[in-house]
């Protein structure tokens, strides 16, 4: 048995799948990106990954458009980006770019990377994963394209999934 102060005992620690995005307040989703640092050594690597706001609001038209009609859910979700009926049973949030930088910035942390994982293929799903099956040649030039451009800030703010690598200090 050991004694004294804890240890961090880990090089890198992820957090992917948008789970931060379903941490209620932004006073906890700060305490969880704390505790996510306080298990990580120093210099080392901590991955979350949470839902863009801006890529939900595009895609609402073609699968929410009921939820657009819903005056003050759909005003609280783009002002804000707390959406209490989400999938109609639970609750998420989310993020923009800056309001990212910030919880990180308040965590002993230091964004290393920021990445839009579905990048440029965010609005296009169905297309995109047609194109992979049916022509090879095509889908490996959009997915150098998307390599080459998923870490431009326009293509990560507007991502399903915002990933951001951060090290800790």
């Amino acid at each position: 048995m050991t004694t004294g102060a804890y240890t961090p005992a880990t090089d890198t620690v992820i957090c992917l799948g948008g789970a931060l995005s379903h941490v209620e307040t932004a006073d906890d989703r700060l305490t969880a990106l704390q505790g996510l640092a306080r298990v990580t050594r120093q210099g080392g690597t901590v991955a979350v990954s949470v839902m863009g706001r801006l890529a939900v609001l595009a895609a609402s038209p073609v699968e929410w458009p009921d939820a657009i009609g819903a005056t003050d859910l759909f005003e609280e979700v783009w002002r804000t980006g707390n959406d209490r009926a989400w999938c109609g049973t639970s609750y998420a949030h989310f993020f923009l770019p800056e309001e990212l930088d910030q919880i990180f910035d308040s965590a002993p942390l230091r964004v290393v990377e920021r990445v839009g994982l579905e990048g440029l293929g965010s609005a296009s799903f169905d297309a995109i994963n047609r194109l992979a099956r049916r022509n090879p040649a095509a889908w490996a030039n959009w997915l150098r394209a998307h390599d080459e451009l998923c870490t431009h800030p326009a293509v990560y703010a507007t991502s399903g999934h915002m990933l951001v690598v951060a090290q800790k200090t």
